[in-house]
C-alpha cells in the first residue's frame, strides 16, 4: 500500500534529514524582524513605521513583507531614518483598510460593493496575498467573537495580535 511506503520512505529520510520547526513570529518578534531587514539596508525605522508595516502588510507572510521593506528602503533613497509618514506616503492604499472594507461589504450583503473592492485589490495585490489577509480578518472575527464582554483593550490587543496604539 502507498501508505506503508511512504511510511518507509519517511522512516529513511528521517535518520539522514534533520527536522526544523518554524514557528510564526509573535508580535514583538516580527517587530525585531522588521528592524532587522531594515538594519542589513543600513537603515533605521521609527517604532510607528514598524507597527505600520506590521498592520498593513504582516499578514502576507515574511516574504511579503521583505518586498514591502525592499520598496521603502528604495522610495526613501539616502535617508537613513524612515519615519510613519514615509511609510504612510509610499503605501497611500492601506491593503488592510481595503480587505476589511471587502469584509465589511459580504457581511453587509452588498455583492457590487465587494466585487469593486476584490477588484481594486487584484490591480495592486497578487491573489495569495489577497487571500491571506482576507483569511487573516476572517480568524481575527472568529477570536473576537470569543472576547468576553467588558474585556479590557489590552486583554482585546493580545487577543487579536495586535498593538494597542494602532487598534
Amino acid at each position: 500500500s502507498s501508505a506503508r511506503e511512504g511510511g518507509k520512505f519517511l522512516d529513511s529520510i528521517s535518520k539522514i534529514a534533520k527536522t526544523i520547526k518554524c514557528e510564526k513570529l509573535g508580535f514583538r518578534e516580527l517587530a525585531d524582524w522588521i528592524r532587522r531587514v531594515f538594519a542589513a539596508r543600513g537603515k533605521k525605522i521609527s517604532q510607528d513605521a514598524v507597527n505600520i508595516i506590521k498592520e498593513n502588510y504582516g499578514a502576507g507572510g515574511l516574504a511579503a513583507l521583505e518586498n514591502e521593506i525592499e520598496k521603502i528602503a528604495s522610495f526613501v533613497g539616502t535617508k537613513e531614518y524612515i519615519t510613519a509618514t514615509a511609510v504612510e506616503g509610499l503605501s497611500g492604499n492601506d491593503v488592510n483598510r481595503t480587505v476589511f472594507d471587502l469584509a465589511e461589504f459580504v457581511i453587509s450583503k452588498r455583492p457590487e460593493e465587494a466585487f469593486r473592492v476584490l477588484e481594486k485589490l487584484l490591480v495592486t495585490e497578487k491573489p495569495n496575498s489577497v487571500l491571506n489577509l482576507i483569511a487573516w480578518n476572517l480568524r481575527n472575527l472568529l477570536k473576537a467573537k470569543d472576547i468576553p464582554p467588558g474585556a479590557d483593550m489590552s486583554s482585546v490587543c493580545r487577543t487579536l495580535g495586535t498593538n494597542w496604539r494602532s487598534a
